[in-house]
């Protein structure tokens, strides 16, 4: 009767700690957001956070299918999303339900973060439970690993970075390997838990199949009979066998469709770009409320070399003394004579040696790099390895925690709230007040902006964007911001978002910079009814693309913020002569310098540009001349780039036609080359005439 009084009390024990756990760690996560916070408002409509908010709302349209394919973007074709280099199922299935209850995507993006917190101090406490690490000590480290630093710097940016429950799952199974802590009875535990790791991140399940690696190693080492490890290996054959079904669909229609070596293509040297640094390891957050520490930190980031994703990988000062302790246990099993039996020597050894695998791996230069060189170069960014050694760091000193608590609960206890106190304060990072207020100004003028645009059409009409980008990875600055046309539509089918080297037909329609009656002409062929424009993605802020699609006789939709045009093109009627090659460069041009000419002279214009005819183009030069005679050399050679090429000279660019200049030829002449170039003829069309 005792003993059963034990086991409920022991249960209610757990249930409490863990009702406290949730409610903090959570807590936590609500509290990072700031002040002023609103689950309605989008966190971000450029980069990453953009292509999370448009894959929920994927899932939303199209169930869990959505995280493969979706007909709405990549028109006019079915965007081809499992070819994106990275994805998380286990993700896509937690936003998939919790679309259920709401249809606010940035309401689902920000639960799923809040998710996160609870999910990483959950599973971190039940492997401790696991290696029965008493209570306290339990909470203090589990609080402390869902509030890592990388889980800040990852945050809305990278949200699928931010569950990184596959570290305490890895180093579970790999101490079930080691034999470590009690082998459970119900083996569906185990199944469950090799299913999460297998269905999550591509990053997570690498590193931890490292960790796995690790395990059976030294277990093999330390058995006598070699072949009691084939008793663990199921854990090992089950893990990839999992990884292999959650890549079933894409190798499924890579086989039937052909392989895609574009889309997210990695190169193996790109480990040294975004390697792991134990300097960084080591640094304070950037973020640091203590600015002694916040300035250390800056001041190694603005003068060392290779700095970019790697920075968002410090440990904190708690994580950094059980890194500190790892390197140390590591020396000492180096250098000790001693035989190293015993579970507790076992288990150190084994997070001492993850360690150090994990970093000779992951350092720029290491032996990732020569993975990447002879096997495959799609894992790239070994910083991320980062919460691994984070979570090993924990781990240790949980160990060393407990067996102090068996002697001295009292001093423990207080280590412990010492620890937490300092943890959390040099951990999280907290949003300045009302942070979204611009995000919910620029919101508002989109919703506003595409509402008009969906009044204007009433199905699953096509829209093209401009400027075109591939998808994905291509633009640091403007990356995924197109996709603000699906998240504020629900019917209208957008061209941005058909993947590199799979979704080919938006890319070969772009023609002419999409300044043409050519252009025009090809995508209304193909079904498209409007063009959208976004001003942000262009250098010179759109005047000259502006100046095209002002000149077609539409009135455009303008957002309130003039950022944003649609050209409705159903009526729009193109003639012979405006389909000529060249016509929009030469309407422009004579709309520019005031040459007054008819459709059919600028028709006439053109082609003898395309034939390169001396009339033409002295006729094209005389319309520029009584500008030009005023300009300086340099002036003149600038005027040309802009006019001509549309963009900017180089100092040697600027240098060389100067010199031609001034060693005699003359400007009409320079002119005529700038016609002549491979750049200008393959700019405007010209490099397919015969």
């Amino acid at each position: 009767m005792k003993c059963r009084k034990e086991v409920i009390s022991q249960k209610q024990a757990d249930i409490i700690f863990y009702l406290i756990l949730g409610v903090i760690s959570v807590g936590i996560g609500y509290f990072s957001l700031g002040k002023g916070f609103d689950f309605d408002v989008y966190f971000s409509f450029q980069g990453d956070g953009t292509y999370l908010s448009a894959l929920i709302k994927s899932i939303q349209e199209n169930g869990i299918t959505g995280v493969w394919f979706n007909s709405r973007i990549g028109a006019p074709e079915v965007s081809a999303l499992l070819d994106f280099p990275a994805q998380d199922l286990l993700m896509s299935a937690i936003i998939w339900i919790l679309s259920v209850f709401t249809k606010s995507i940035p309401r689902i993006a920000y639960q799923y973060l809040l998710f996160t917190f609870f999910i990483n101090a959950l599973s971190m406490s039940l492997l401790l439970r696991k290696m029965n690490v008493n209570h306290v000590v339990s909470f203090v480290i589990a609080i402390l690993f869902t509030a890592a630093p990388f889980h800040f710097f990852r945050y809305l940016g990278h949200l699928t970075l931010s569950n990184y429950m596959s570290v305490p799952i890895a180093l579970y199974l790999a101490m079930d390997i080691l034999g470590v802590i009690e082998e459970t009875k119900s083996k569906w535990k185990m199944y469950v838990c090799i299913l999460l790791f297998g269905f999550g991140f591509g990053y997570y399940y690498a590193f931890g199949l490292m960790i796995l690696a690790v395990a059976y190693f030294i277990k093999f080492i330390r058995l006598e009979n070699k072949k009691e490890i084939l008793a663990k290996v199921w854990i090992l054959f089950f893990a990839i066998f999992t990884i292999a079904i959650s890549l079933m669909p894409k190798i499924v229609y890579s086989i039937g469709k052909g392989g895609n070596p574009l889309a997210g293509k990695r190169l193996f040297y790109e480990q040294e770009i975004y390697g792991l640094k134990i300097v960084q390891l080591l640094l304070p957050p950037s973020y640091s409320r203590f600015s002694a520490l916040s300035r250390i930190n800056m001041e190694y980031s603005s003068k060392a070399p290779l700095v970019n994703e790697n920075a968002t990988s410090s440990l904190g000062v708690v994580a950094s003394v059980g890194f500190f302790i790892l390197c140390t246990l590591f020396l000492l099993s180096f250098a000790s004579n001693r035989q190293r039996d015993g579970e507790d020597n076992l288990l150190k050894d084994f997070l001492s040696l993850s360690v150090l695998v994990l970093i000779l791996t992951g350092t720029i230069g290491g032996f990732g790099e020569i993975f990447n060189f002879f096997v495959t170069a799609q894992i790239r960014c070994y910083n991320r390895s980062s919460i691994f050694i984070a979570g090993l760091s924990f781990l240790v000193l949980a160990v060393l925690l407990h067996k102090m608590y068996i002697w001295s609960k009292r001093y423990v206890c207080i280590l412990c709230i010492f620890m937490l106190i300092i943890g959390l304060a040099d951990q999280v990072n907290i949003a300045s007040d009302n942070w979204q207020e611009p995000l919910k100004s620029t919101q508002a003028v989109y919703e506003d902006f595409f509402a008009e645009v969906e009044e204007k059409f009433h199905g699953d009409e096509m829209i093209y964007q401009l400027p075109y980008l591939e998808f994905p990875e291509v633009s640091a600055t403007y990356d995924y911001k197109h996709f603000i046309a699906y998240l504020f539509t629900d019917k209208l089918r957008w061209s941005y978002g058909g993947i590199k080297g799979r979704n080919l037909k938006a890319g070969q329609l772009y023609i002419d910079e999409g300044m043409s009656y050519r252009f025009l002409q090809e995508i209304k062929d193909m079904g498209f009814q409007a063009v959208y424009i976004d001003l942000a993605g262009y250098e010179d802020g759109g005047s000259q693309v502006l100046s095209f699609y002002n000149s077609i006789g539409v009135e455009p939709v303008i957002s309130r913020d003039g950022t944003l045009y649609l050209y409705d093109l159903t009526e729009v009627g193109i003639t012979e002569e405006e389909m000529v090659t060249g016509y929009s460069f030469v309407n422009t041009w004579a709309a520019e310098y005031g040459m007054k000419l008819d459709k059919n002279e600028k028709a006439v214009l053109a082609k003898g540009i395309g034939k390169m005819e001396q009339d033409a183009i002295q006729k094209l030069y005389f319309g520029i001349s009584h500008v030009a005679d005023h300009y300086t050399d340099q002036e003149f050679v600038d005027f040309l780039y802009r006019a001509v090429l549309d963009r900017n000279e180089t100092d040697a660019e600027r240098d060389y036609w100067i010199g031609e200049i001034q060693n005699g030829v003359s400007r009409e002449s320079v002119f005529d080359r700038f016609l002549s170039s491979e750049e200008f003829r393959i700019q405007k069309g010209y490099e397919n005439i015969q």
